[in-house]
């Protein structure tokens, strides 16, 4: 698996500079799933996952990723925006950005974050 946690101690500012991402689209939230799926029981209740549709962004950026039920590094995620701050090119941009030095850090996991080219 992924060490996820390995760079948690780097500046939020340099994580922006590495995703080559401009410091003013904060405030921003990162969350990060880790959380197996597990049925819940309650005796003499139903329970059930309900997906909640988002009608707007509670930060100007948030990048949420989870773990997928494909195995140990496998991983699914998605960016909501603000729209008067942010357009669809540009957070797809930030999601290249993203990939690409994820992909840098799982290349070179030794390396700090702020080394990597994305």
């Amino acid at each position: 698996a992924v060490n996820a946690f390995s760079n948690g101690s780097a500046p939020f500012a340099s994580v922006l500079d590495a995703a080559k991402l401009d410091p003013s689209a904060v405030p921003a939230m990162f969350v990060f799933q880790d959380v197996q799926e597990q049925q819940w029981k309650l005796e003499g209740l139903s329970v059930e996952e309900v997906a909640l549709p988002r009608t707007a962004a509670l930060f100007d950026l948030t990048l949420e990723v989870q773990e997928d039920s494909d195995g140990p590094g496998s991983f699914s995620g998605c960016i909501v925006y603000n729209t008067s701050l942010w357009t669809q090119k540009r957070a797809s941009s930030f999601r290249d950005s993203l990939k690409a030095l994820a992909a840098a850090a799982i290349a070179e996991p030794t390396m700090e974050l702020v080394s990597l080219s994305a």
